[in-house]
């Protein structure tokens, strides 16, 4: 017999449609007994409830753990920085009961080899200096902004991209092409410069949401939303804060 998964915990499970099985993440929103109800991030909703129209059997639906990856960069020429995003996430992951992984990379050969293997994790994090215009910058000097292939493997498409950087959200044209690049759901980004201790508090609020099942749109701009009061603290005359989301 299946064990029933709790409410708030994390599942994916199988839906048939027209056309084709689709795999689905979703949240458990409640459970009595063997019934539950499940939302994704979409706002979908199933249930196993025959009462109710059942469109999931509960034997196909299976807990899974939120996680992220994390690509790092060397923030300076000197090799004098020691800011390194992998080591907060590490920390925070293992109190959230989370996965993660962190790497670094210096060029986009390295990016490619790592996006060319399947990543574990909802969400891949790139940490380092970004340019409205000249969009992720690596190690090496080379730039991450969706002009270049970088051949994903289709078991990283559709995941959420966070850059943990300044600037790479501002326009929607560079946004998209990144986000059409790297076969992602949504890119979300910062549209202004970012202090590193700021986006060290938005960065997990966001995340706690997408665990909870809010699509990526919703969870930023409840983040934008709950952190605008502290909008000056990152840039004095900020009229927002700059958390952005461009979700397909």
């Amino acid at each position: 017999m299946s064990a029933v998964p709790k409410k708030g915990t994390r599942v994916r499970f199988q839906v048939e449609t027209e056309e084709q099985v689709e795999g689905v993440t979703g949240v458990v929103t409640y459970q009595r007994g063997r019934t539950i109800r499940l939302v994704d991030s979409h706002g979908r909703r199933y249930t196993n409830a025959r009462s109710k129209g059942a469109n999931i059997a509960l034997t196909a639906v299976r807990p899974i753990r939120f996680g992220l990856f994390v690509f790092d960069t060397r923030l300076d020429r000197s090799l004098a920085s020691q800011r390194q995003a992998g080591r907060f996430w590490q920390e925070y992951c293992d109190c959230a009961g989370w996965s993660q992984g962190s790497e670094r990379v210096h060029s986009l050969e390295d990016l490619r080899y790592f996006l060319g293997r399947a990543i574990p994790g909802d969400v891949l994090i790139f940490s380092g200096h970004g340019h409205e215009s000249r969009g992720f910058r690596l190690s090496n000097g080379e730039l991450l902004d969706g002009r270049k292939k970088l051949e994903i493997n289709p078991a990283n498409h559709d995941k959420v991209v966070l850059f943990s950087s300044c600037q790479v959200g501002r326009t929607e044209k560079m946004a998209q092409r990144l986000r059409e690049s790297l076969q992602a759901r949504a890119i979300i980004a910062y549209s202004t410069d970012v202090l590193d201790d700021i986006a060290f508090v938005a960065e997990p609020l966001l995340l706690q949401l997408l665990a909870a099942g809010k699509s990526p749109t919703v969870a930023t701009e409840m983040v934008a939303a709950a952190l605008d009061p502290w909008k000056t603290l990152n840039q004095r005359r900020a009229r927002r804060f700059p958390l952005v989301c461009y979700e397909r």
